[in-house]
């Protein structure tokens, strides 16, 4: 997986380590997340997720 610019959420909790983070892929293909905690445990999806 290429360097990825992570970004927390403004959602997240302040200082605990319960951080939900965001980041996009250069090309904008994915978007990825994951929490602070676990950051090697990431989600990756499409920009356009429908349900």
């Amino acid at each position: 997986m290429p360097q990825l610019a992570w970004q927390k959420s403004s959602f997240s909790t302040g200082g605990e380590g319960n951080c939900m983070e965001l980041a996009a892929a250069a090309t904008g293909a994915h978007i990825h997340l994951r929490e602070s905690d676990h950051p090697h445990h990431i989600a990756t999806l499409p920009p356009h997720c429908t349900r």
